[in-house]
C-alpha cells in the first residue's frame, strides 16, 4: 500500500474535533505507544501488532494535521516497504517511549507557545518526531519478526473501516 492511499484511508477514519486537531491525536499517539510497551513487555506479539497500526494511524494523522505528507515525514518514501528498508538502528520500548513524549510535548508547547498556530520550526520538530517514531516501529517490527508494518497499517484500516461501516468507530477496545 502507499503511504498516500494509507494516509486517506485514515484520514476517512478520523471522527475528533477539527477545533482540537493537535491535541487529539497527539495524546491518542502517546497513549498508544504506551500501549505497544505494555504489550511488548507481555511478549503479546498479536497485540503488539494491533498497537504498531493504531500507531501509525495517528502518526498519519498528526502528520496531516500539521501540514505534511506522510512522505515528507517518512523520509521520502513512498511505502512501508521502503520504510522498513531504511538503515535502522535498533530501537527499545524505551526508546519509543520517550518519542511518544516528545510528541506529547510538542503539542502541549504548541498550545501553550504558539497559540495553536503551526509555525515552520514546530512543523520540522514534528515532522522529525513523527518520522523517528516510523523508523523505530521498522525496528521493533524488525526485532520481533512476526510482521510487517504494511501488515500492520492494513490491518489497522480494515479494522477501522468495518468499525466505520457498523458505526461502532467510537468506543473502547478493538472487540466492536
Amino acid at each position: 500500500m502507499r503511504l498516500c492511499e494509507y494516509a486517506k484511508q485514515a484520514r476517512s477514519t478520523a471522527i475528533y474535533r477539527a477545533d482540537r486537531w493537535y491535541e487529539y491525536p497527539s495524546l491518542g499517539l502517546g497513549g498508544e505507544i504506551g500501549e505497544l510497551c505494555g504489550k511488548l513487555d507481555e511478549c503479546d506479539i498479536n497485540g503488539a501488532r494491533k498497537e504498531v497500526g493504531d500507531i501509525i494511524w495517528y502518526v498519519a494523522n498528526t502528520a496531516l494535521d500539521a501540514g505534511l505528507t506522510i512522505e515528507e515525514i517518512a523520509f521520502g518514501c513512498d511505502t512501508f516497504h521502503d520504510i522498513e528498508r531504511l538503515p535502522v538502528k535498533e530501537t527499545s520500548p524505551l526508546g519509543l517511549a520517550a518519542l511518544g513524549g516528545k510528541a506529547c510535548e510538542l503539542a502541549k508547547k504548541f498550545i501553550r507557545d504558539d497559540d495553536g498556530k503551526m509555525t515552520n520550526e514546530r512543523r520540522e520538530n514534528v515532522k522529525e518526531t513523527l518520522g523517528s517514531i516510523l523508523l523505530a516501529l521498522a525496528s521493533i517490527s524488525r526485532q520481533l519478526g512476526q510482521f510487517t508494518l504494511a501488515e500492520a497499517a492494513e490491518e489497522n484500516i480494515a479494522k477501522l473501516r468495518s468499525r466505520k461501516e457498523r458505526g461502532k468507530l467510537q468506543g473502547s477496545g478493538d472487540n466492536r
